[in-house]
């Protein structure tokens, strides 16, 4: 699918939504404000048109098909809205998907053994990994206490925690959990660090890794804005050909990203990307 739109202070101008079939392209609707019907539909999408009636001017066909739960067109919007996930690469945010890796590890969404593969693929010597338990300190669950204490003092007369528009109060676990990662010494010997102590790259490529593998497991987008700001340029080669590789990437996952690194372009690259993969961008005074 191929789906766009513009916009001014009056409204949407345009919007498009294109498919291929068998590769061939099809239009599947147009609108351009200001034609005698700005909606236009293709065949494959016919029985849509009476949505187009309750769509005003400052609001997308697709956001109305949504809120309708119009099949065809809800679908690309839950595929735009709900598959596509954004990796930036910010301190909080890395420390955000490290601790989605743990809940999914203690779900059992995501096995020990995907994420010790993914380690040794940096080459960085790490044996194994585990979930390291930890008691909250007390004075950090007393400091919340008096803080959802003050909250409920607040909170107006009978109004619930979270209805009514209510205040809502600040859970915090008795035990915080981490993920540790065994290295193996040069004598033999195993020794266990919390993730605090790896380095940025190591860190970086976790946080990185594990939602490709997600993407190309449920065969949705990832997108990467300077995918070599804290990868080696072996990694980022490593992670392009993940999406790359068709005996890996069976669903059509999609990997969007943004990189400095014209080794990439290069033929002798591990992960070569073919003429129509690759977008160049320059910065203008517009």
């Amino acid at each position: 699918y191929e789906y766009g739109f513009s916009l001014s202070a009056d409204g949407i101008d345009a919007e498009w939504l294109i498919d291929y079939p068998n590769g061939r392209r099809r239009l599947l609707f147009d609108r351009v404000s200001g034609r005698d019907e700005p909606f236009e539909f293709g065949r494959a999408l016919s029985g849509s048109a009476g949505i187009a009636a309750a769509v005003s001017r400052r609001e997308l066909l697709l956001s109305r098909a949504a809120v309708l739960e119009q099949s065809d067109l809800a679908r690309v919007a839950s595929a735009i809205t709900e598959d596509i996930e954004l990796a930036l690469f910010g301190h909080p945010f890395q420390q955000q998907r490290i601790g989605a890796i743990v809940d999914a590890l203690r779900e059992g969404t995501t096995t020990f053994d995907e994420i010790i593969t993914l380690l040794r693929v940096a080459d960085i010597g790490i044996e194994s990994i585990s979930i390291r338990e930890e008691e909250v300190p007390e004075r950090v669950r007393n400091l919340f206490a008096t803080l959802n204490d003050s909250l409920r003092k607040s909170r107006p007369e009978g109004e619930g925690s979270q209805e009514a528009g209510g205040t809502t109060e600040i859970a915090i676990d008795e035990v915080m959990h981490h993920l540790e990662v065994v290295h193996r010494g040069r004598s033999g010997e195993n020794t266990g660090l919390g993730l605090d102590d790896e380095s940025t790259g190591t860190i970086s490529w976790l946080s990185l890794a594990v939602p490709a593998v997600e993407a190309l497991r449920n065969g949705s987008v990832l997108l990467v804005d300077e995918i070599d700001a804290s990868l080696h340029p072996q990694l980022s080669s490593v992670l392009i050909g993940m999406f790359l590789d068709r005996e890996l990437n069976r669903k059509g996952a999609q990997l969007v990203f943004t990189s400095h690194d014209t080794f990439l372009l290069s033929p002798q690259a591990e992960a070569p990307l073919s003429a129509e993969q690759v977008w160049f961008t320059e910065k203008a005074a517009d």
